[in-house]
């Protein structure tokens, strides 16, 4: 719907595979308090070439994000975490219009 859902701020890479894993956004809150930080997994992402910035598109809707598993910026280890990331990718599988 062309609405700005967050920002990018880091990527996940697979260390074995050396593909992208999550895309992680930071969603919410004002002038970065309250915000959440997101793992989107890569694949639901589509990059669209803008010209000097590229610009992810996610075709969820900002209630979607605003429900969607989160983590404390300041601990990753739900990342590494096998059940998190199962739940997390289901929940981006369920909710997805791609």
């Amino acid at each position: 719907e062309n609405e700005d859902l967050g920002e990018v701020e880091d990527v996940v890479m697979d260390p074995k595979t050396g593909n992208m894993s999550y895309a992680i956004l930071s969603h919410g809150g004002f002038l970065g308090v309250g915000e959440k930080q997101i793992a989107v997994p890569w694949k639901q992402l589509k990059v669209t070439d803008t010209g000097d910035t590229p610009v992810f598109v996610l075709n969820v809707s900002e209630e979607v994000l605003d429900n969607a598993p989160s983590f404390d910026r300041d601990s990753w280890a739900e990342i590494d975490n096998m059940e998190w990331r199962n739940t997390n990718d289901s929940y981006y599988q369920q909710h997805s219009s791609n």
